[in-house]
């Protein structure tokens, strides 16, 4: 056995402080340039608690297109006769049907003048498979839809229970059908903005059709409608629309007979409008609103903010329309 002297001891105990001191210094065992969390390995509990999102969104989920808490007016997107495959989030039809709404709605005046003043909002609905009912929308929807359910998925965006006439809904059905309004609901095939302006017109603005098929109706089924561009005279001194005579950009306004059905002994303030003349056509440039239908809407939207509107303060938000 070798023998080593007290001194040899000594040295070589101070050298193996030296290396256990060294050794347990971080800085001096990882490189500056490391990332100390690359080498951190990802244990079972951290990933429990990564989220995994759903590729579809989900009955009755809510997305805004626009929203302020400050706004008590609401439109409401809801579908019918989308399949759960139309709301794959990575391709939804049902989105591209709600945005193309929202799109053209708010483009035409007056909407597009009170674009801000309205939260829009999607509420996602699907029936169990390809192009089936959510809302039992049948051929009499009137009496078919289940209104109950359609005001519980709208109540969803917009905090409120039941029917509600500040919210306008947008009922956008995935395939043909015939287009109605009425109470604040427009019901229309989807693929058609342009019906759906139409539409809106009689939910929202309360717009008889100006439009004639040669049907013939007693006149006294028009008595008490209170249609705002609709009469049944043509004398100028007492027309509903009497006061837009004479006054400069409203030289489009005057008596033209054939609305509502009949050709004759019915008239409208316009040749033509949305009211008259809706297109089955996404490219077309839409007629729009005459001056009686944007009063008649801007009227509303102040009633239901609380307000009243002259019609001399029409002329002055409507300036840039004539």
């Amino acid at each position: 056995m070798r023998k080593y002297s007290a001194q040899s001891l000594f040295l070589f105990l101070a050298v193996f402080l030296l290396f256990s001191y060294c050794s347990s210094d971080p800085s001096l065992t990882i490189d500056e340039e490391d990332d100390v969390e690359d080498i951190v390995p990802i244990t079972n509990k951290d990933s429990l608690d990564v989220t995994v999102s759903s590729p579809y969104y989900q009955e009755m989920e809510v997305e805004h297109l626009q929203f302020d808490s400050a706004n008590v007016l609401y439109v409401v997107f809801i579908g019918e006769g989308f399949g759960r495959r139309n709301l794959l989030k990575e391709d939804s039809k049902y989105r591209r049907a709600a945005v193309l709404q929202y799109n053209y709605l708010f483009e035409y005046p007056p909407f597009s003048q009170f674009k801000d003043d309205f939260n829009f909002s999607i509420v996602y609905a699907a029936g169990k498979s390809f192009n089936e009912s959510a809302f039992n929308y049948g051929d009499k929807p009137s009496s078919s839809i289940n209104y109950e359910k359609l005001y519980q998925y709208v109540g969803a965006a917009t905090g409120q229970e039941g029917f509600s006439e500040n919210t306008l809904i947008l009922f956008g059905i995935n395939r043909p059908v015939t287009a109605y309004g009425l109470n604040k609901i427009s019901f229309f095939p989807w693929q058609y903005p342009d019906v759906m302006l139409h539409e809106v017109g009689h939910s929202f603005g309360f717009l008889g059709d100006e439009y004639s098929t040669g049907i013939e109706r007693p006149l006294e089924f028009l008595f008490g409608t209170g249609y705002p561009n609709l009469d049944i005279t043509d004398d100028p001194d007492s027309i509903k629309w009497k006061r837009y005579f004479g006054v400069s950009g409203y030289e489009e306004i005057g008596i033209f007979e054939g609305g509502f059905y009949p050709d004759s002994l019915v008239w409208r303030p316009s040749e033509n409008s949305v009211m008259r003349d809706s297109h089955l056509d996404t490219t077309f440039t839409s007629l729009g609103f005459n001056a009686v239908g944007r009063e008649a809407i801007v009227k509303e939207i102040y009633r239901l903010k609380g307000d009243s509107l002259t019609f001399e303060e029409f002329l002055e938000i409507d300036a840039t329309n004539r």
